[in-house]
């Protein structure tokens, strides 16, 4: 695995968190959407509760968050020690603002007030300077 295959890494943690947040907060909805009538009269037995298992759901994917995020802390904690290996602060603000804070390419070039294209050729000067702090990590 390259450097830039590990730092991707972080940023698809972050996707897959974003994703459980919106999957947990959608099953958190039909919890909070379910209503129980205790005005009619029919009476119908059923072995499957329905609100039980929207309860279950939401509690699932809580839990899967909660490991998720976990996990991608551990690994930004390791992603950022190497990146604050490099020497070039340019190179920490780029590789940080990009795979650490997930920004995208245009608000990197903004935050560090360079063009877009220029700090698209940092980008690959800035990987050749953490790769052999990644291959040291490892």
């Amino acid at each position: 695995m390259t450097a830039k295959e590990w730092l991707r890494q972080g940023r698809k943690l972050e996707q897959e968190v974003r994703t459980l947040r919106e999957q947990k907060d959608q099953a958190f909805a039909l919890v909070c959407g379910s209503s129980i009538s205790y005005g009619s009269d029919r009476v119908q037995a059923s072995c499957k509760n329905t609100a039980e298992d929207k309860l279950i759901t939401y509690l699932k994917y809580a839990n899967m968050l909660e490991s998720k995020i976990v996990e991608l802390l551990n690994y930004r904690a390791e992603m950022i020690k190497a990146i604050g290996m490099v020497n070039d602060v340019r190179y920490r603000i780029l590789l940080t603002a990009y795979y650490v804070n997930c920004n995208t390419w245009e608000q990197v070039a903004e935050l560090m007030v360079y063009d877009l294209r220029w700090v698209h050729r940092l980008h690959g000067e800035a990987l050749k300077a953490i790769e052999s702090h990644y291959k040291s990590m490892i």
